[in-house]
């Protein structure tokens, strides 16, 4: 698959995946750099698209260094711990936990769109509700329906239902805060906006 790099604000491709894979080796392209596949949209950093080209080298494991205790006239030898000496990772990771906080909010964020759809063919069960996080009023809207339905055998529930259909009904211009109070949630819940 070929594949577009955004560097120096300029596109650079269509390049072969071991094009890539060299240029990042070598140096050409970082791992903050920008890059799509052809045919598609999205553009991703090139640390999420060829993740083992970025991946830093694993630590040594601790090395231990044993030093033999100075002999002393006329006292007993002093036995020391080896001492071990660890040698710190990279810390160069980049941003990637921001991009991973904004692709987890794009993946949970709640549509307007999506809430009107089910406001509309299911809104008398309260889904648009259970859709945008309201679970609490979408079970109320819900038993209130269900109520309503079982008691019209008696004549009552053609009263009781409009008490869902009015609330419904409201709904109609309450969606578009509704969302938004939950994608602000979500946002001040991964900490993206600091």
């Amino acid at each position: 698959m070929d594949y577009y790099v955004y560097k120096d604000d300029q596109n650079i491709g269509p390049l072969t995946e071991t094009e890539v894979g060299n240029g990042m080796r070598n140096g050409r392209f970082s791992p903050t750099d920008l890059a799509c596949r052809v045919g598609e949209t999205s553009w991703k950093d090139l640390s999420f698209l060829f993740p083992l080209e970025n991946s830093s080298p694993v630590a040594p494991a601790p090395q231990i260094v044993y030093q033999p205790p100075p002999v002393y006239q006329q006292q007993a030898p002093v036995v020391r711990q080896p001492q071990i000496v660890y040698q710190q990772a990279p810390t160069n990771f980049g941003s990637s936990s921001d991009v991973g906080k904004l692709m987890m909010y794009e993946a949970n964020k709640k549509s307007t769109g999506v809430a009107y759809l089910l406001w509309f063919f299911l809104g008398m069960f309260g889904a648009h509700r259970f859709y945008i996080g309201e679970t609490g009023t979408g079970v109320a809207i819900l038993l209130i329906t269900i109520i309503s339905f079982i008691l019209m055998a008696v004549f009552v529930g053609f009263l009781t239902i409009w008490i869902s259909s009015i609330w419904v009904f409201v709904d109609l211009f309450l969606i578009p805060s509704m969302v938004q109070k939950q994608n602000n949630l979500l946002a001040a819940r991964l900490n993206i906006y600091r």
